[in-house]
């Protein structure tokens, strides 16, 4: 998106990209006939920026539709509202004045014993969809997400890629370069000169830098794949560390049959390890997918796609 914008200006862009393609965190994968989102999947809400860029690239969405259910102790519990007292705790986060994080808001204004289940579902949530540490994020910005998704979620018809795509082609028509299995070392720089310097010890030379690589490699220098700087950042680097992110496991199961289809499931809450799943609904599709959050998918092995 950065290049796209600096392309349309009439500067020189190369990007150079660490993985075999293009897209980070989102990656679409076409499986025969399935849409696999084994990153990015939804666009939360009515988006400006994002509807703008389909619409721009004339790619096709359509809203997530399907019944919501939830799962406890084995039995189906039919759900109209996402967790019960929501419509509540939204007005209550709607109407602070001044922020502060989750868990003081939940014991500040829902400590009554009657809210235990509210407070425990939605320290849940925020650690199991959004991955963040209820004692430390903010109450006003979580507002500000679960209130826009209220609006509807969507899905990019024919894969998030789709989007990635068109951007790509805007880069590439305009004067821009992509680069891929460019993995950056270390980054010598000065005041309008800097060397990026590779793995594969390729040097490329710019008068600016636009750094796009996963906050977690940020935080730790030490890190495999973290970037050198020389001269060092470590003032940022401090800066950076106060930024939160989270981690999360996506299971991706692709059914022989879709049995759910019959009753228009759509998303479900489970009191099992992996507690939150949801179908391709409106679309037929014979995939589902679960989500682990927070802390517990430390716990969990990762594995590749596997077909049974």
């Amino acid at each position: 998106m950065a290049a796209k914008e600096l392309a349309e200006a009439g500067k020189k862009i190369l990007i150079l990209e660490a993985r075999d393609r293009i897209g980070g965190r989102i990656h679409t994968i076409y499986d025969q006939d399935t849409i696999v989102e084994a990153g990015a999947e939804f666009v939360h809400g009515d988006l400006p920026l994002t509807m703008e860029l389909l619409k721009e690239g004339n790619i096709e969405y359509h809203r997530t539709a399907g019944k919501m259910k939830q799962s406890k102790n084995g039995k189906w519990i039919e759900r109209h509202e996402f967790i019960n007292g929501w419509d509540e705790l939204m007005q209550k986060m709607g109407s602070l004045k001044k922020d502060m994080v989750l868990a003081d808001f939940l014991q500040t204004h829902f400590k009554e014993k009657k809210y235990n289940n509210l407070r425990n579902s939605v320290i849940g949530f925020a650690q199991g969809f959004d991955v963040a540490d209820a004692n430390k994020a903010s109450t006003l910005e979580l507002y500000n997400e679960w209130d826009r998704e209220s609006n509807g979620q969507y899905r990019v018809q024919n894969g998030y890629a789709s989007l990635i795509n068109y951007l790509s082609k805007k880069c590439l028509s305009k004067n821009c370069m992509i680069l891929t299995d460019h993995v950056v070392s270390s980054i010598h720089w000065k005041k309008n000169k800097v060397n990026v310097i590779t793995e594969n010890k390729k040097i490329f030379t710019a008068k600016k830098l636009i750094i796009t690589i996963p906050l977690s490699l940020l935080h730790n220098q030490n890190k495999k794949g973290a970037i050198k700087f020389k001269p060092s950042i470590s003032k940022e680097i401090k800066l950076f560390k106060q930024i939160g992110f989270g981690s999360v496991v996506k299971i991706l199961l692709i059914f022989k049959k879709a049995f759910w289809q019959k009753n228009k499931l759509g998303f479900v809450i489970t009191d099992q390890k992996i507690p939150t799943w949801w179908t391709q609904e409106p679309e037929k599709s014979n995939l589902i997918a679960g989500w682990l959050g927070g802390p517990q998918q430390k716990n969990l092995q990762r594995k590749p796609m596997m077909k049974f």
